[in-house]
C-alpha cells in the first residue's frame, strides 16, 4: 500500500508524562507522610504504607494502640482520646484509673500501648489461651501457640474497634487536613 495516507502528526505531543511530573511535583497528603511527619512509630508507618488513603488505614488498623495513636497524631482533640480510651477500657477487663494521661504525644503513645497490651492480656479468653499454652505438653505447643496468636489477635481487633466507636475515620480525615476541610473557611 504505496499511497496509503499516514496520519497527520498531533498539533501536541502527549501530555501523559507531564501530568505525572506535575502530580509528582505537588505536595501529596498521604498516610505515610503525615505519619512519618508527625512522629508515629515505625510500626504504625508501615502499616499504613499499604494503603491508599487516611480512612482505609484507619478503619483497617488491626491494633487499639495504633487506632489511638493513629487518631492522636493525626491532631484529633485530647479530650476525645481520653474519651475513646475511657470507652475501651470500660469496655476491657482491665480495670484502671485514667486520671494521669500524658499530654505529650510521645508519653502519650506509650502509656496507651501499655494500657492496651495490659486490657488485652486482661481478657478471659487470652488469659485462658495463655495458661494452657504454659501448662500442656510440648508436642501441642505448636497448635496452642497459633490458638493464643488468634485468640490475642481477636481481641486487639475488638479492642480497635471500640476505639473507632468514639473515633469515626472522617474525625481523623478532617484533624489530618486541618482548616482546610472546613466548608467555611
Amino acid at each position: 500500500m504505496r499511497g496509503a495516507a499516514t496520519e497527520p502528526p498531533l498539533p501536541y505531543p502527549n501530555l501523559n508524562w507531564l501530568k505525572k511530573l506535575i502530580a509528582y511535583l505537588r505536595p501529596q497528603t498521604t498516610v505515610i507522610t503525615v505519619l512519618r511527619a508527625r512522629g508515629a512509630s515505625r510500626d504504625l508507618v508501615r502499616f499504613a504504607a499499604s494503603h491508599d488513603n487516611i480512612e482505609d488505614a484507619f478503619n483497617e488498623c488491626p491494633r487499639a494502640s495504633w487506632t489511638l495513636e493513629f487518631a492522636s497524631r493525626a491532631g484529633v482533640s485530647s479530650r476525645l482520646i481520653t474519651h475513646a480510651l475511657t470507652h475501651m477500657i470500660d469496655n476491657s477487663f482491665l480495670k484502671r484509673d485514667l486520671a494521669n494521661v500524658p499530654d505529650d504525644l510521645d508519653l502519650r503513645a506509650t502509656f496507651v500501648e501499655s494500657l492496651v497490651y495490659d486490657a488485652v492480656e486482661a481478657a478471659p479468653k487470652v488469659r485462658h489461651a495463655k495458661t494452657q499454652l504454659n501448662n500442656d505438653h510440648p508436642l501441642t505447643y505448636a497448635a496452642l501457640s497459633q490458638r493464643y496468636d488468634e485468640v490475642y489477635l481477636a481481641e486487639h481487633i475488638r479492642l480497635s474497634d471500640v476505639v473507632r466507636e468514639i473515633i469515626p475515620a472522617d474525625a481523623v480525615r478532617i484533624a489530618i487536613e486541618g482548616l482546610r476541610a472546613h466548608p467555611y473557611r
